[in-house]
């Protein structure tokens, strides 16, 4: 025993070096980041394909390539997230995604959006990811979460990411709230670009605006030509309302020739509106 001693002493110096350099190595590596960081996965080969702990409902599977392998695709389930002992949802978007070759390795990709409104939490309900493909070829993913506290169902937040993590874009809903209503002011229209006149609610609407204080209306129509649509315009006003509003055309109420499926900021110009 006595011979074994220095032998176990040895050993024991071996490990402790062999654990600073592996503290060391650890120390060099890269800091965090979204892509280098360790998710949790779970395997499973048939339902239920997500672990028991986790209650994801609402889930809308989309398939979007992997950011991280080019060429290669991830199933992703966009889901609400229960938390509540009383309630449904909670205050996060999760995202969970797999290799659409192999639909039994599910990947927690995390809280894909959460929001404060006033310092509260928001319930975030049944939401959707959308991908737009620019012109340059970048993709951005579009997240609509639901939500709908206080109302509020028009929240839309961004990534570059299918899974997040995902930005609010209309800042505007944090002004959303009855103190903002009552301090707020009435402010005016100026110049309107209005788009689906010619729908049974855009000319009730275009009515609204022409008994409004809109300074100069801007209707976008489809149409051979400038004549055509304004002609087809004010047909729609006469069977509606029995007038055609014929006075006001090239004075507060103008058409422009246009689709909303174009590129509507030429048509912005031209009218000097926004839509």
């Amino acid at each position: 025993m006595k011979n074994m001693f220095p032998i176990l002493l040895c050993a024991a110096l071996i490990a402790s070096i062999a654990v600073l350099a592996s503290c060391s190595q650890a120390g060099s590596q890269e800091p965090f980041s979204y892509q280098n960081s360790v998710k949790y996965v779970n395997t499973h080969p048939g339902n239920p394909y997500l672990p028991l702990w986790e209650h994801t409902p609402d889930g809308e599977p989309r398939v979007f390539e992997d950011p991280d392998n080019p060429g290669k695709y991830r199933a992703y389930i966009i889901t609400s997230h229960d938390v509540f002992a009383r309630g449904y949802c909670g205050p996060d978007i999760r995202i969970w995604s797999a290799p659409v070759e192999d639909l039994t390795a599910w990947r927690d990709e995390g809280a894909a959006f959460t929001y404060q409104i006033g310092g509260q939490w928001d319930t975030m309900y049944a939401p959707d990811v959308a991908e737009i493909v620019g012109k340059d070829g970048k993709k951005t993913y579009y997240l609509y979460p639901n939500d709908q506290t206080g109302g509020r169902n028009g929240l839309v937040a961004k990534s570059d990411r299918p899974a997040g993590p995902y930005t609010a874009i209309n800042t505007l809903l944090q002004q959303n709230n009855i103190n903002a209503f009552k301090q707020g002011e009435r402010q005016e229209l100026g110049t309107v670009l209005l788009t689906g006149a010619t729908g049974y609610l855009g000319i009730h609407v275009l009515r609204e605006l022409i008994d409004s204080e809109a300074t100069s209306i801007y209707c976008l129509v489809r149409g051979e030509t400038v004549e055509k649509a304004e002609s087809r315009l004010r047909t729609l006003l006469f069977y509606y309302f029995a007038d055609s509003f014929k006075t006001l055309f090239g004075k507060r109420l103008h058409v422009i020739l246009g689709d909303v499926t174009q590129d509507l900021r030429s048509v912005c110009c031209v009218a000097n509106a926004t839509i």
